[in-house]
């Protein structure tokens, strides 16, 4: 699995946001909706699902980027900062 491009990705995963470089980032989930808002300007966006499957790649997006998602582990990467977020 180590050779599939996807996993380039985890090289360096966070376990929480209390490591985020990006001070005014705030991240959410309400119901099966990931909430993003204060994204700095130029910067990416990317979310995974638990296989390292990238969803997800946005360049430059908008302050605030809202998500609908089925149940399951996901790892946003805004940056280079990373978290883990559950939708149940």
């Amino acid at each position: 699995y180590k050779i599939k491009d996807q996993w380039k990705e985890f090289y360096n995963v966070n376990t929480g946001t209390n490591e985020n470089l990006i001070e005014s980032l705030k991240i959410a989930v309400s119901g099966r909706r990931l909430l993003l808002s204060d994204l700095p300007e130029n910067t990416s966006f990317q979310l995974f699902n638990v296989s390292g499957l990238k969803i997800i790649d946005m360049v430059h997006p908008d302050q605030q980027v809202s998500v609908d998602l089925e149940p399951g582990v996901y790892v946003v990467k805004v940056g280079n900062d990373i978290c883990k977020i559950v939708i149940r």
